[in-house]
């Protein structure tokens, strides 16, 4: 008899650790490391999870519960994979579970689910509520309705509670169901059946003498086929579009003389492979290219510092190349899902179907397709290329040799509203240092830290200095908007020099990028009697006014009302805006050029992978000649005849309260400078400021970024932040603003004892209160020489005793760790 075997397996829960199960005999062999399987927990509920390692005994003394289900006939995650998930957790923070629920998509992870039916021995639907009795009735009418459906109906809070009260009253029965929400896509065909007599063949003109329809569509389908010979297929579709007779169709299925079936098919867009025709380097490429190559024998990462439009791309299109030749994959990371229309549609000119995409624009079905493709898991030809944002890193890649990480510096690349809250680009370097993959960051404006690690000697670097052709750096002129407005030189937000450029922008025929890192009209109104502004009545910040749906809207919870004819304060209607957003640029150079095309690019019109590539497309095409947007439009996105970038308030960005933000601005200011003059005319920049003279402005006027980077350096020793010493962030959230008080104030003693002057705090979060929750921080500074480990686990076990406080009883703890 053979001796019994365990599963130890990862659950999608923030729970830390495995859970183990028993392997009955019959799935022995199919659970092995790797695989996705369903397993029951708790009462009633199963998850899919992954089998982490094979085990000959359980821990302990209880018995495990069996594996119901292996769903995979190869491991989706292979060894290295694992280790990158735990490197994470440990580095992050999080449970294992966390880093699998955002590693895997949702159709991998069927869920688990329960139906519901009418009780057929229920007979006193007069006993219920006014809505137990609606919600009866409509499952009466949808018999088998699931949770989640009656959650759409009846409202995700209240839908809970109705079922609980009608399962009590015995109203209701409920049955338990695991839901798949993938389905491989199939397509539809028709072929002569396999099962035809040659003498079925010779009778059926004969057959279908009477039936025209039907012997025209049986000869398009047997054109060139002779018994015994395999039968061709037809696309059903097809067929039926060239032949639209689809009674003619049934009646020949129905007399076996043609079959239906079906066949799986990719979702994924996948042309013919092609040969890469790559643009012949400059010298100055073609020197770093080799600088990259060479340093990549020593260091495992490289950081290639390049100014904007000096084709930094083209120099990783040669090491893909390279790569390709050696039968190894690459990943590629950009910071936003707008520029990934550009970047794929460049990748398949070059290498053709090795290249796909991954990000949540995508449907689930698609990047579970490029999951399963990437695994093995697909029959079909494997990608070579993979692009995307932050989520790729998670891909499980088999043989990977590089992994690009461009514009490495974007905040774009943290993940910072659930858990993990990873760094896309440091997960990039241990994933590399894992899987022996070469990591290429690239930046005009890399991150301190990043040039910190190449400058000691961490990383390799390299740098390009020349645009692309030698194209001169723009122009860049500062306006000093304080003189502007006592001369009354301004119209709407811009200065009379703006005004002027993108007035002979316009007439010449080339293009305007307009740069305000403000969504919406206004970001508030004020009363001008009272001095009344409208704030969320769930957060702690005033709403924004959206002119184009006339109303007030909280960026941080949703909330929105319409605009107040009145002061609902003192009466007044002399309601007036505050301050300027993207859409109130719109309106004006609607009104100040009306023979212009404007577009605006912010996450009010870019809210689908649709708009956002029509709206890029449309400014790539010139049919719209000046684009306005918020931080959208930095990250490297390449325009050929834009002359003219407006920097609308430079202010905002500068004195934001955080140490970062100078490092912030130079980067942005420098990023959308870019964007002008890189084809073969000199761009010309204006940055509009009350503040001409400020250091950030200067670095941004004279280009030098290394300036900016060594003052800030400086500041960074001194007051021990980045990179000198690592961050982490411990955020409390509750309902009740005197248990988050008291929870952090003794948080931190406990942390002050261990960690002296090294702890900040607490405080209250820049929006102290966000959908009725009160948010309290504390920073926590750990020295480079610190041991990192022991130190998260105190931290860890200070969090866990006040958890188990019953005075603090429901306060959510995050930590942050490298915050932004």
């Amino acid at each position: 008899m053979e001796p019994e075997t365990y599963a130890e397996v990862i659950l999608p829960l923030p729970v830390s650790g495995t859970f183990t199960y028993h392997i009955p005999d019959s799935l022995r062999e199919k659970a092995i490391p790797g695989v996705r399987i369903i397993v029951p927990f708790g009462e009633k509920k199963s998850y899919t999870g992954v089998i982490r390692r094979i085990v000959p005994e359980p821990p302990g003394t209880f018995l495990p519960k069996e594996i119901n289900r292996v769903l995979d006939d190869k491991p989706l995650i292979q060894e290295f994979h694992f280790q990158f998930w735990e490197w994470m957790s440990d580095y992050y923070l999080c449970t294992l579970g966390e880093v699998m629920d955002a590693a895997l998509p949702g159709g991998l992870k069927p869920a688990h689910h329960f139906s519901y039916s009418v009780h057929s021995g229920f007979k006193e639907p007069g006993a219920l509520t006014d809505k137990e009795r609606n919600m009866f009735f409509y499952i009466h009418q949808h018999p088998g309705i699931t949770d989640d459906e009656l959650g759409k109906e009846f409202g995700k809070r209240n839908a809970p509670k109705l079922i609980r009260s009608l399962l009590e009253k015995n109203a209701l029965t409920e049955k338990s169901l695991m839901v798949d929400p993938y389905k491989p896509r199939t397509l539809r065909y028709i072929r002569i059946s396999p099962g035809l007599t040659e003498q079925a063949l010779q009778q059926m003109p004969e057959t279908l003498k009477q039936a025209k329809r039907q012997w025209e569509m049986f000869t398009a389908c047997a054109a060139d086929w002779s018994p015994g010979e395999t039968p061709p297929s037809f696309l059903k579709s097809g067929l039926l579009k060239k032949h639209p007779y689809p009674g003619a169709l049934t009646s020949l299925k129905e007399k076996g003389i043609l079959e239906e079936y079906e066949l799986p098919v990719s979702r994924l867009e996948r042309g013919e492979e092609k040969a890469a025709h790559l643009k012949h380097l400059t010298p100055a490429q073609q020197q770093v290219l080799e600088n990259i190559l060479e340093l990549f024998r020593e260091k495992n990462t490289v950081l290639l510092h390049g100014v904007t439009s000096s084709g930094k791309t083209e120099i990783y299109f040669h090491l893909i190349r390279e790569q390709l030749t050696l039968g190894k994959q690459v990943l590629y990371l950009l910071p936003e899902i707008a520029i990934t229309g550009q970047m794929i549609h460049r990748l398949k000119e070059a290498f053709g179907d090795l290249a796909g995409i991954y990000h949540s624009r995508y449907s689930d079905a698609e990047r579970i397709e490029t999951w399963l493709n990437l695994s093995g898991n697909d029959a079909s030809k494997p990608l070579k290329i993979v692009l995307g944002v932050r989520a790729a890193v998670f891909l499980p890649f088999r043989e990977p040799g590089l992994i690009i990480v461009d514009e490495e510096h974007e905040t774009s690349y943290k993940q910072d509203s659930t858990s993990p809250r990873y760094h896309a680009r440091d997960a990039a370097v241990m994933l590399g240092h894992l899987t022996g993959a070469k990591v290429l960051l690239g930046s005009a404006t890399p991150s301190l830290e990043s040039y910190y690690n190449a400058r000691t000697g961490k990383y390799g670097l390299t740098e390009l200095k020349e645009r692309y052709t030698r194209i001169a750096m723009p122009e860049i002129r500062v306006v000093d908007m304080k003189k502007m407005y006592k001369r009354r030189e301004v119209r709407g937000h811009l200065s009379h020099e703006l005004h002027e450029a993108v007035e002979e922008a316009l007439q010449e025929g080339e293009q305007v990028i307009l740069f305000q890192n403000r969504r919406g009209f206004s970001p508030y109104i004020q009363c001008a009697d009272c001095g009344w502004i409208p704030y969320c009545k769930h957060c702690d910040v005033a709403l924004t006014y959206h002119k184009n749906s006339n109303r007030l809207v909280c960026h941080y919870c949703g909330y929105n009302i319409p605009v107040p004819t009145r002061c609902p304060s003192c009466a007044s209607t002399h309601l007036h805006t505050r301050g300027f957003g993207t859409e109130k640029i719109e309106e004006e150079i609607r009104l100040l050029f009306p023979e212009a095309h404007p577009t605006r690019l912010d996450l009010d019109t870019a809210r689908s992978r649709k708009q956002y590539l029509s709206i890029i497309q449309d400014f790539e095409e010139q049919k719209t000649n000046i684009l306005i947007g918020t931080q959208m439009i930095t990250k490297g996105l390449d325009f050929g005849h834009v002359r003219v970038v407006g920097i609308l308030n430079a202010d905002n960005l500068l004195h934001f309260p955080d140490f970062r933000a100078w490092e912030r601005s130079f980067q942005l200011m420098a990023q959308v400078s870019g964007r002008a003059g890189r084809k073969d005319k000199r761009g010309r920049v204006f940055i509009q400021t009350y503040d001409p003279g400020h250091p950030v402005i200067t670095d941004v006027l004279k280009h030098d970024y290394f300036h900016m980077y060594n003052t800030q350096l400086q500041e960074r020793r001194l007051f021990h932040y980045p990179p000198f010493y690592r961050l982490i962030r411990i955020t409390l959230k509750h309902r009740n603003n005197d248990a988050v008080n008291r929870a952090a104030t003794e948080l931190t003693s406990l942390l002050r004892k261990n960690f002296r002057n090294n702890v900040l705090g607490p405080q209250y979060a820049f929006i102290p209160r966000v959908r009725n929750r009160y948010i309290k921080q504390i920073l926590l500074k750990l020295e480079r020489h610190t041991d990192k480990s022991t130190a998260k686990t105190i931290l860890q076990q200070f969090e866990q005793y006040l958890r188990e406080t019953p005075a603090y009883r429901g306060i959510q703890f995050i930590n942050d760790v490298d915050p932004l």
